[in-house]
């Protein structure tokens, strides 16, 4: 569940970052999953 969970961030995480200069919403989407990822891990 733990692996899934952190798989599930990670892939958002990257994809969010990846996609930066297409999405213009950088405040609350990074500060969202951030903390998830270090509260996960």
């Amino acid at each position: 569940m733990r692996r899934g969970a952190v798989a599930a961030a990670v892939s958002v995480h990257r994809a969010r970052r990846a996609g930066r200069a297409e999405t213009p919403r950088e405040g609350p989407a990074p500060r969202s999953v951030v903390p998830v990822q270090e509260g996960m891990a």
